[in-house]
């Protein structure tokens, strides 16, 4: 899983953001239509959140499970998370296989 702590901020691939103020996780994402900026919150006490990202998708789980953000997005390049902030950040990283239908 992946543990954040106060005022990290990831930014999936230069198209998600996800940013934690202390009271309100929120992630935003620029349409890729009206190119208007949507956001998703949540609110309470943060303990831990995992991220599960493929090449087109993120679900973000908190908490263990007690609340998920889901999106769309679409990186030209291969996706890369990159971290602002001064906390603690614990991470652990499971590559998946691709799945091949016969």
């Amino acid at each position: 899983g992946l543990h954040l702590l106060h005022a990290s901020e990831p930014r999936l691939a230069h198209t998600l953001d996800l940013s934690w103020d202390g009271a309100r996780l929120t992630l935003s994402r620029k349409n890729l239509r009206t190119g208007q900026i949507e956001m998703r919150f949540w609110r309470g006490e943060l303990e831990q959140i995992q991220l599960l990202l493929d090449s087109s998708s993120a679900e973000i789980f908190i908490n263990q499970g007690a609340a998920a953000m889901s999106s769309r997005y679409f990186p030209a390049e291969k996706p890369i998370i990159t971290w602002h902030g001064t906390s603690t950040l614990t991470l652990r990283y499971w590559p998946l296989a691709r799945c091949v239908i016969e």
